[in-house]
């Protein structure tokens, strides 16, 4: 089938919010390394896009994610799931997923979504 991935509004707009919160943000991924983008998402006729993508440093943090299962999510307050259609197909059979989003959440942290992103919630069991 054709390429999918991440949906760039879903992640440039959340993390600029997040960023202009003061709050310090780290990339992860399910296999760690480079991500993918879903080309059709690329509208640089919205103002947040424009700026997420043409700043080198923050497209680097998409192409250079931490592999989910080498993050302690525990030392996290926050866990934030980027949607798009390719979230669909990883998020919900991921082991790493669910781990990270129990440890989160078990330890009174928040865990959102935005979009397709919902999806790794979907076979999470907490420990009780």
């Amino acid at each position: 089938g054709a390429c999918t991935g991440w949906y760039l509004p879903e992640l440039a707009h959340p993390l600029a919010k997040f960023v202009e919160a003061g709050w310090s943000c780290d990339f992860a991924s399910i296999t760690g390394g480079l991500t993918t983008v879903a080309e059709s998402s690329i509208d640089l006729t919205d103002e947040v896009n424009k700026k997420f993508w043409e700043d080198a440093a923050m497209v680097e943090l998409t192409k250079t994610t931490a592999k989910l299962s080498e993050v302690d999510a525990t030392s996290y307050d926050v866990l934030f799931f980027v949607g798009g259609f390719g979230t669909m197909w990883d998020f919900p059979f991921s082991e790493d997923v669910n781990a990270a989003t129990r440890a989160v959440y078990e330890k009174g942290g928040t865990v959102g979504a935005v979009c397709h992103g919902p999806i790794a919630l979907a076979n999470v069991k907490l420990s009780d």
